[in-house]
């Protein structure tokens, strides 16, 4: 047991006098340590979602736009517009039917269909007078269908409206992924709405101070279920 003992001092010192092989200094730098660092992403900022760039005027212009947000459960969407007119002198009473108080517009665009009206509210499908078959879908013409990545949009120049009237407009953005014609017993909710509106004096568009309450409107789901049901 001595022995051994003894053995093993002999042994670790002469570790201590060799030095670890490993560890031997060979007379040239230490190689420096690269410091550790997190992980970084690039790529660009995601679109903010909602209609934050919508933009109306400087006279009669809107260009409404709507992006929704990226962790939505929805790729495709579009947009629905439905209006409803008030003379200036009954504030708050849709005017019906609607084409009532339009003016002409020399036959570039047929106005909504007085059978697509209810109690005033009309979807604006505008319908081009050369276009065969008519479009069905209640999506306004030429709106543009948005995804994650870009939004939806739609563009509106009304000038038809007769003077000491004003024309309300609601907009809302509805996911394609749930349907691509909207069925009157299974119209889900919109993935948001706006309101504008364009004066008839002052042929100027403007947001709609103070926006409804609530979101769809009756009359604008009303609109919608006529529509769905006569197309």
């Amino acid at each position: 047991m001595k022995h051994t003992a003894t053995l093993i001092l002999i042994v670790f010192l002469t570790v201590l006098m060799l030095g670890c092989p490993d560890n031997k200094d060979d007379g040239k730098p230490a190689a420096p340590v690269a410091p550790v660092t997190s992980p970084t992403t690039t790529g660009t900022t995601p679109p903010t979602p909602g209609f934050g760039k919508t933009k109306f005027g400087p006279n009669n212009e809107a260009h409404i736009e709507y992006q929704c947000a990226q962790n939505a459960d929805c790729t495709r969407y579009r947009l629905v517009q439905v209006f409803h007119i008030e003379a200036k002198s009954s504030p708050g009473k849709p005017i019906v039917p609607h084409n009532t108080a339009l003016q002409s517009d020399n036959g570039v665009f047929g106005a909504p269909l007085a059978s697509d009206d209810k109690g005033g509210y009309v979807v604006d499908r505008l319908v081009v007078t050369s276009d065969v078959p008519i479009d069905q879908t209640p999506f306004y013409k030429d709106s543009v269908t948005g995804t994650k990545t870009g939004p939806a949009s739609l563009d509106d120049t009304p000038t038809n409206v007769k003077p000491g009237h004003i024309m309300f407009f609601e907009v809302c953005a509805y996911c394609l992924n749930q349907y691509n014609h909207l069925d009157p017993m299974t119209i889900v909710k919109p993935l948001d709405c706006i309101s504008w509106q364009y004066d008839g004096d002052t042929l100027k568009s403007t947001p709609t101070t103070p926006p409804p309450a609530t979101k769809p409107t009756p009359g604008f789901t009303g609109a919608l279920k006529l529509w769905d049901k006569n197309h």
